[in-house]
């Protein structure tokens, strides 16, 4: 989403751009890509797929909000759900169909 140049890339770049209203207003732009890229955090969790039975990986995905409009924080947040990750040995990581609950 952040290093290597696509449309993906662009995609992040220009939305950046309209919407860094939760970052400092001194930022550059490539100032504003680094600190949201840079508060990326991952962590893993093993689920049982409810259809399957099986034992399988789900990655919580944590990014720091560049924008605090809530309509366009929705947007962002749809945006990263519908994009696929690489997820080293598991392949590519898609958003997990299944709700939870407690």
């Amino acid at each position: 989403m952040f290093d290597q140049e696509s449309l993906t890339t662009h995609n992040v770049k220009s939305f950046l751009r309209a919407n860094r209203d939760n970052l400092p207003p001194s930022f550059l732009e490539e100032q504003v890509l680094t600190y949201v890229r840079d508060s990326v955090r991952v962590e893993i969790l093993q689920v049982i797929v409810p259809s399957t039975k099986v034992l399988t990986p789900v990655y919580n995905v944590y990014i720091y909000p560049p924008t605090r409009v809530p309509d366009r924080l929705a947007k962002w947040r749809k945006w990263i759900t519908r994009q696929d990750f690489f997820a080293g040995d598991y392949g590519v990581g898609r958003r997990y169909e299944y709700t939870f609950s407690h």
